[in-house]
């Protein structure tokens, strides 16, 4: 309760939209997430939002649309924000929304915006001896571009750089394009047995 903003996913307002994207524990369903969201909402006295990730083919249908639209009315949070993925995700059948479905589902929610992703970072003055295990544990989280590691950890861009190119020089990460950029992700190690 003493957290400044609070921003709970509502991905789904159907069931099947719900495991497909989430993936949530066999024993949770939907009602369930949706009625503990709205009990916080009720509690929380400060700044509510919500994030939708759209996933095409999965949640952007008129009707999934209507369906979420109609769950968030019944939250009634301040700020709805519009997700789409901009890096390498857990799984390769998830692709990014366009910008003209994002539009359209963003004339389709009150309220509702677009997240805007940043395609060049800030370069920070700060210039760690040994930032080498920060970006690993960075990139053990979710796959990140240069500007993206330079923003979390605070290092300077071009140390950055430097840093990753022996990482991927040594065969420790690996790159892949995206519309956003070259991301940098852990290479994955098969286990032999």
């Amino acid at each position: 309760m003493d957290a400044d903003i609070i921003i709970a996913s509502v991905d789904a307002a159907s069931e099947n939209a719900f495991r497909k994207i989430n993936r949530p524990h066999s024993d949770l369903d939907l009602s369930m997430v949706i009625d503990g969201i709205s009990s916080l909402k009720k509690e929380y006295k400060n700044q509510f939002m919500i994030e939708i990730f759209i996933v095409p083919g999965v949640n952007d249908t008129r009707h999934e649309i209507a369906l979420i639209r109609n769950t968030i009315d019944k939250i009634g949070a301040e700020n709805i924000f519009l997700n789409s993925l901009d890096r390498p995700g857990t799984e390769r059948w998830v692709l990014p929304a366009d910008k003209k479905t994002l539009a359209g589902i963003k004339d389709s929610i009150y309220k509702s915006d677009i997240i805007q992703h940043s395609d060049n970072g800030a370069a920070y003055g700060n210039h760690l001896k040994d930032y080498g295990p920060d970006i690993i544990s960075t990139l053990r989280r979710r796959p990140c571009t240069l500007e993206d590691i330079s923003q979390i950890t605070g290092v300077n861009i071009e140390d950055v750089k430097k840093q990753l190119e022996l990482l991927v020089e040594n065969g420790e990460v690996e790159t892949e394009g995206m519309q956003r950029g070259v991301f940098y992700k852990l290479k994955t190690r098969k286990i032999l047995r």
